[in-house]
């Protein structure tokens, strides 16, 4: 089942064993009479679940820059319909401002 190769990966599908074990876990919480420990077992889970959002969040972030540095790298080697469009589009050389060289560089990639 390939919804989309580049964000294939983010499918999770755990095995019969995992899933097992999840749902023993979950029901054990579920049937747990000890309201405190069920709190603080919550409020522990809610805080370490904000930490993996932020680590998700920052390396989903990071993979988007490298698969576009990617992308550019791979539009730079091949002579590409975009890339010809791209010519047609911008036919004069980009001049180089020094207030942002990195986004010069990405521009200038475009245009030779």
């Amino acid at each position: 089942m390939s919804i989309n190769k580049l964000v294939d990966w983010l499918i999770v599908e755990p095995s019969m064993e995992q899933e097992l074990k999840l749902e023993l876990q979950e029901r054990a919480i579920l049937l747990s009479d000890d309201h405190q420990e069920t709190a603080n077992l919550c409020a522990s889970l809610w805080r370490q679940n904000w930490y993996k959002d932020e680590i998700l969040k920052n390396c989903l972030g990071r993979i988007g820059e490298l698969e576009g540095k990617l992308v550019q790298m791979e539009l730079q080697r091949s002579n590409s319909c975009w890339q010809r469009l791209l010519k047609k589009v911008f036919p004069r050389k980009f001049v180089e401002s020094s207030s942002h060289p990195e986004l010069d560089a990405v521009l200038r990639s475009f245009v030779d």
